[in-house]
């Protein structure tokens, strides 16, 4: 009898179990519009079970890793742990990166539905990334090196001086901007042709305007970026206005660029960049000597670049530079005016303009 008690409880108990388990809606009742909810069944014997997880979007959980410093294993180091974890959101957020055009950043000007994935893109980004940064403030000041070489005496001179650079960007988006710059060199002289040499006083300025787009390969802080567009510029060479040896000369025109950011670690990053203007215009501006070196002159212009970036943080950085360019001229026909060395005029004037800079120079943004 105690056996046949103990059989009846026990039958009694899986059918309680059972019914139980029917019952259950694995299914929580209120979830968050950034998770996405699975669930699969199983069956065990005579039982059905359910495993449920709940997905959340990579967005939300770059924030919740990137803003909860306490959810982080106190054994690992703030580096390693933000890499490592940005890694796995880079895994699930491949969608959201593809989606990342930039079709999209410039609809987000005026459309809400691009809008909303520009600050998808952004919330996946760490707080001190330099992508979030809607304007930049910089300052530098350094050497400049400056030669002139031509078959035509006048414009043959060379000048080592200070100079200040200062510049803004203004991103519309993370991957869309435009900037602008004015250089102007601090007590540049240059010597002065004819019988008795001395040294003259003259001011090389430049001002450019660029429209930028850039590109991240990937989402932290250490990937990897270009930037590419077009830019307009416009650069002078002024002696005064009573010079009898010089003549003042300006260029313009529209050119193309691309620069490079390596970070080697958050701290640190080395930068590069190129500009080439196949087409120029160059102008030959009278003082008190007439000059005309010729007619119709075909220029163009290219530089190179290599710096480097210090970061305390996503608003103070300090940078350092050195660029070459190059300014190559040819003119057509003869000069008005013989040459001060041969005493005969010249034929199809060239000129060859090189300038060396190395600045330093600090960088806010915010």
């Amino acid at each position: 009898m105690t056996v046949i008690r103990l059989l009846f409880f026990f039958v009694l108990a899986v059918t309680s179990m059972r019914g139980q388990a029917q019952q259950w809606d694995p299914s929580p009742r209120s979830t968050s519009v950034n998770s996405k909810i699975s669930s699969k069944r199983y069956k065990f014997g005579s039982t059905q079970m359910h495993e449920v997880s709940v997905e959340t979007k990579p967005s939300v959980l770059a924030e919740r890793i990137f803003l909860s410093p306490q959810r982080r294993p106190a054994q690992i180091s703030d580096a390693q742990f933000e890499e490592e974890q940005t890694l796995n959101v880079n895994s699930q957020n491949t969608d959201l990166i593809k989606q990342d055009s930039i079709k999209d950043h410039v609809r987000s000007l005026w459309n809400s539905d691009s809008s909303k994935k520009v600050g998808e893109y952004k919330s996946g980004i760490h707080p001190q990334d330099n992508r979030l940064n809607q304007l930049e403030i910089f300052l530098f000041s350094g050497v400049l090196s400056t030669s002139a070489q031509s078959n035509l005496s006048y414009r043959n001179y060379s000048s080592l001086s200070g100079f200040y650079h200062v510049g803004t960007k203004l991103w519309l988006t993370p991957r869309l901007g435009v900037s602008g710059h004015y250089q102007s060199s601090l007590g540049s002289e240059v010597s002065t042709t004819g019988e008795s040499v001395s040294r003259v006083p003259v001011t090389q300025e430049e001002a450019q305007f660029d429209l930028e787009i850039r590109d991240y390969f990937g989402m932290t802080r250490k990937s990897k970026n270009l930037s590419y567009g077009l830019s307009y510029f416009e650069s002078k060479f002024s002696p005064n206005n009573n010079d009898t040896f010089r003549i003042k000369s300006k260029t313009l025109g529209y050119g193309l660029f691309l620069r490079g950011r390596i970070p080697h670690s958050p701290g640190y990053a080395s930068q590069f960049s190129t500009f080439l203007a196949p087409k120029t215009q160059h102008q030959e501006l009278s003082t008190q000597l007439l000059l005309n070196s010729g007619g119709s002159p075909d220029s163009m212009k290219y530089g190179l670049g290599w710096g480097g970036e210090i970061k305390f943080s996503r608003k103070n950085q300090v940078l350092w530079n050195l660029q070459y360019s190059l300014e190559k001229i040819q003119f057509s026909g003869s000069s008005n005016l013989p040459d001060l060395n041969t005493g005969a005029t010249v034929q199809n004037v060239s000129v060859s303009n090189q300038q060396v800079q190395l600045s330093f120079g600090y960088q806010f943004g915010n």
